[in-house]
């Protein structure tokens, strides 16, 4: 088996516990954002787990280690001179020629080491006659990490295609965040899933592409919105039914008719003169009139709105919270929250 060192959204560590413990995988270690585990899977089906959004075969780890230069300089020259090195190397690359790079990274922001020690490294690296220097365009990268808890690590990248041939619109939701919504609604082959703000797509086509389903229908209020959406669908070629529909008032949907909702509303002001406290209600209520009994509800919401009040006050005998994961995204407070319809 071999030892895996993966990255994910901080906040849903016991979503990944959960998933890594249903796939027989034991787990080493897991903090902030970070999982380290052994699996007899290969790098290429890791990479296939969605919500990671970076997945190294660890080669040596430490324990208690400062977080300064000075200490990821040691761990460079450390790990350089093992007779091992060049063998853990090669044991994890293809017989193809590739072009590799060396990386570092403290406390999760990258740290350059200094040029006679990243050049000595390059060098050892170099006697593998199947890998050689590229520093734009690499098929494989040597991690050097002090993380902030104090633990070091040494691993091996592999760079590979993105899952989903689609471009990412700026401001669109995350595709690793999509996929943890997902694997929150507990999916099923008989889904009926909704996105009624469907926006570009990504939660749709994230769902279609990696999940069972019965039905996917993305739903936008606007023309234009539709139009482009419409688009992306196509671009995607997944089976996804898109709707012009106001998510206060989804008429073409029957009481009862869904299973699923799974959606990133607006976080601000919806329209002009109206409160988000005031649209969420409403939202809500629509919730509640499409969703089958025992549905499921997972939203993706700022943690500045008072949601939990709103459900209290107003949904407490059509609606119970779950669970609630507090997390960043793009560097502001947001909540995920899994609710059942009662």
């Amino acid at each position: 088996m071999k030892v895996y060192f993966s990255k994910f959204i901080s906040g849903v560590e016991e979503v990944v516990e959960d998933f890594l413990t249903k796939q027989k995988t034991e787990i080493l270690h897991i903090e902030d954002g970070v999982v380290i585990y052994k699996s007899d899977k290969n790098l290429n089906d890791i990479n296939q787990i969605d919500f990671f959004n970076s997945n190294l075969i660890l080669l040596y780890s430490f324990k208690n280690i400062k977080p300064n230069l000075k200490n990821l300089t040691k761990i460079a020259l450390n790990v350089s001179s093992k007779a091992s090195f060049l063998k853990k190397i090669k044991l994890n690359i293809s017989n193809k020629r590739e072009g590799f790079k060396v990386i570092s990274i403290l406390e999760n922001n990258p740290k350059q080491i200094d040029i006679r020690t990243l050049s000595k490294i390059e060098n050892k690296i170099l006697k593998l006659k199947t890998l050689y220097l590229d520093i734009k365009k690499p098929k494989v990268e040597l991690w050097i990490i002090i993380r902030r808890s104090g633990i070091g690590m040494v691993g091996l990248k592999k760079i590979t295609k993105p899952k989903l041939k689609i471009k990412r619109e700026k401001g669109t939701i995350r595709y690793e965040l999509a996929a943890i919504l997902s694997v929150l609604s507990d999916p099923k082959k008989n889904d009926v899933v909704l996105d009624p703000f469907a926006g570009s797509g990504v939660i749709p086509i994230h769902r279609a592409s990696f999940f069972p389903f019965e039905k996917i229908i993305a739903a936008e209020g606007l023309e234009i919105d539709v139009k482009n959406l419409k688009q992306k669908i196509r671009k995607s070629r997944k089976r996804i039914d898109v709707q012009l529909s106001n998510a206060l008032d989804m008429n073409l949907l029957k009481d009862g008719s869904v299973s699923t909702i799974i959606t990133d509303p607006p976080w601000g002001e919806f329209k002009k003169h109206t409160k988000i406290s005031e649209f969420y209600k409403k939202m809500l209520f629509e919730f509640c009139r499409v969703l089958k009994q025992k549905g499921k509800i997972v939203l993706l919401l700022s943690a500045s709105i008072e949601f939990e009040e709103i459900v209290k006050n107003n949904f407490q005998d059509k609606l119970k919270i779950l669970k609630k994961y507090n997390i960043l995204v793009s560097g502001k407070k947001a909540i995920i929250y899994k609710i059942t319809k009662i």
